[in-house]
């Protein structure tokens, strides 16, 4: 009877090792990159004009992509609260409390967007710094998003 029973819990146990893929396993990175704008998307901004994608972070993220503008733009990642401050006040001037800023992106230029964002719940904003001239934005990779 002893050795029935040695042989049934010999048995438990392999098939829990064999189904577990071990006791003991390496903790694999599962993060994927999230797609914001998609690789071949273009975009017009009317002059001084903006346009934000607001992104919900629980763990820290970067930001990467790879566009062409016509006329200049200005990129920040800024909490959604001052976003909300550029969208009253239409100017950007009103914001001070932005994570990062590209400063002006001439115009014809391709820019490499790689950035950094916190935890916390912000905006990724483009902007169009000129009172005048609209600017177009192309896109020649995916925007991702992906967890650090």
């Amino acid at each position: 009877m002893t050795v029935v029973v040695v042989v049934i819990i010999a048995v438990v146990v392999v098939l829990a090792y064999d189904l577990t893929g071990g006791f003991q396993h390496a903790s694999k990175s599962t993060a994927r990159p999230e797609v914001l704008v998609q690789r071949g998307a273009t975009y017009s901004l009317p002059a001084g004009q903006f346009a934000g994608i607001t992104v919900f972070l629980n763990t820290s993220a970067v930001l990467q992509g790879l566009f062409l503008n016509s006329f200049g733009i200005t990129l920040y990642t800024m909490p959604i609260s001052q976003y909300h401050t550029l969208v009253k006040w239409d100017n950007v001037t009103n914001i001070t409390d932005y994570e990062w800023t590209s400063g002006k992106v001439a115009d014809g230029v391709y820019y490499t967007l790689d950035v950094t964002i916190p935890v916390g719940d912000w905006v990724f904003a483009f902007v169009d710094p000129s009172s005048t001239n609209p600017t177009g934005i192309a896109f020649y990779s995916n925007v991702t998003l992906t967890s650090t």
